[in-house]
């Protein structure tokens, strides 16, 4: 899939449960969404989660989370949508920090199964959810 304009757009950082429940909804959706899942090949054979079924619909990139370049490019400033979703709330919070100081988004979302940092960034620059409180404007996106 080729980026297109910033309408269409969607990044998902991290392969966890949560991740792929949001793909799989934002891919049943039926939206015109080019949607581009990195994550760490790690991850994958750790968790045993597999994505054939999203290898011909999304963009698939496995990558050393930790020394990828996503973060030192300009490849987030073009998306609707980012979610850092990895099983490593620690690492979700400092890729949304990453992101934001790259770029000017309204839609990051980062996943912390942690009470503890809710309230770690204010609202409006970058949101915090959990699976008992999906945010209605990160489910928007699907429903």
């Amino acid at each position: 899939m080729n980026k297109t304009d910033k309408n269409n757009n969607i990044i998902i950082i991290g392969l966890s449960d949560m991740s792929v429940f949001i793909l799989e909804s934002l891919v049943s959706s039926n939206r015109n969404y080019n949607i581009t899942l990195i994550y760490d090949k790690n991850e994958q054979d750790k968790n045993n989660i597999s994505l054939n079924k999203f290898s011909n619909i999304i963009n698939l990139k496995s990558e050393s989370l930790l020394n990828t370049y996503t973060f030192n490019s300009n490849e987030n400033s073009n998306n609707i949508l980012t979610i850092c979703a990895t099983n490593d709330f620690k690492l979700n919070i400092l890729f949304s920090a990453l992101i934001k100081s790259s770029e000017n988004s309204d839609n990051i979302f980062c996943y912390v199964n942690n009470s503890q940092y809710h309230d770690l960034f204010k609202k409006e620059d970058i949101v915090i959810f959990n699976p008992w409180n999906l945010p209605k404007n990160l489910s928007s996106f699907w429903k």
